[in-house]
């Protein structure tokens, strides 16, 4: 395949098709537009031939900076009309820098999959082009690319998880999307958390026969998040708290009198003794850091001392 370089006219390029463009939002660049002014086009952009002009691959924002100064013509690589959909990815992948991000990522893979010719195909060159071999992974970006523009903001500014986009859009109701995906950006909640978060109020509002938004806006929910007393770790921690004890009331109860039998038996803040999971079973699980023998041998005496305790028999006895 014979690539020609040479300047382009402006009138002949065909802006308005967006189809390999991998970003979105303005392509108003100042800090580019003055690197041109001061040194130039330092990379052509990537065109393909078409019928009426040329169909831009790679370069929108430069291409837009030279129509911003009123430039005649830009300097441009251009591939043949009959260049193929995947040689004119596989070149954007090379012009572009790395690591790309989630919209352009997911907008590669619309582009990989129109363009293929099977299931197989598009799988191959997910896994070339972008190393991407997991179908939850691609199904995971196919969610994204579907969202809203305002759910992919937050998923672009890391408020909402990639990974929890399948169970989001599935479990939350599309009226209360927003406002949760809102508490989960102001609360910079990690995945396991927005999970965790997501799966009480969609069981309670099972529960209680009505929806995740009314739940979340008990009345004793409201306080937690508006005190600006508490900084949004302790924000989150509360919230989790007040949902776990309204979803498992009597868990929670057995949890509370676990900590309190704790505190009387004398354990240390940093020793920390976990009872059976949900207090089914008869495994209980100890914690401790030390950083040296000597902090190891004090935590070790510490234990022995609380072993001879008749109350800590007692509490193994419940289980």
């Amino acid at each position: 395949m014979e690539l020609i370089r040479k300047d382009v006219l402006l009138s002949e390029i065909r802006s308005e098709d967006e189809t390999f463009r991998l970003s979105c939002g303005s392509l108003e660049n100042r800090e580019l537009i003055d690197s041109i002014c001061e040194f130039g086009l330092l990379h052509p952009i990537l065109l393909r031939k078409t019928t009426n002009g040329y169909q831009i691959l790679s370069g929108f924002k430069r291409n837009h900076a030279f129509v911003v100064l009123k430039k005649p013509a830009i300097l441009a690589t251009i591939f043949p009309f009959e260049t193929t959909d995947i040689v004119c990815i596989k070149a954007i992948l090379q012009d572009i820098s790395l690591p790309i991000s989630i919209f352009a990522t997911s907008k590669i893979l619309t582009l990989l999959e129109n363009a293929s010719s099977s299931s197989e195909e598009f799988l191959s060159l997910t896994k070339k082009l972008l190393k991407i071999s997991s179908p939850h992974i691609i199904q995971e970006y196919k969610i994204f690319s579907a969202l809203s523009s305002e759910l992919q903001f937050f998923v672009k500014e890391g408020g909402l998880s990639l990974s929890i986009l399948p169970l989001f859009i599935q479990k939350v109701e599309p009226a209360f999307q927003i406002q949760l995906a809102t508490l989960f950006h102001e609360l910079k909640l990690s995945f396991q958390k927005q999970r965790e978060i997501i799966t009480y109020l969609y069981e309670l509002s099972i529960i209680e026969e009505t929806s995740m938004q009314s739940i979340f806006e008990l009345d004793e929910i409201k306080p937690i998040l508006e005190d600006s007393t508490l900084d949004r770790g302790l924000k989150a921690s509360q919230l989790r708290t007040f949902l776990k004890k309204k979803r498992y009331p009597t868990i929670s109860h057995m949890e509370e009198n676990f900590k309190q039998q704790l505190k009387q038996l004398g354990f240390p803040s940093d020793i920390q003794l976990s009872p059976p999971e949900n207090f089914e079973g008869d495994t209980f699980r100890v914690q401790f850091i030390s950083k040296n023998l000597k902090e190891f041998q004090t935590t070790a005496k510490t234990l022995q001392k609380i072993s001879q305790n008749p109350k800590l028999a007692q509490l193994f006895r419940k289980f």
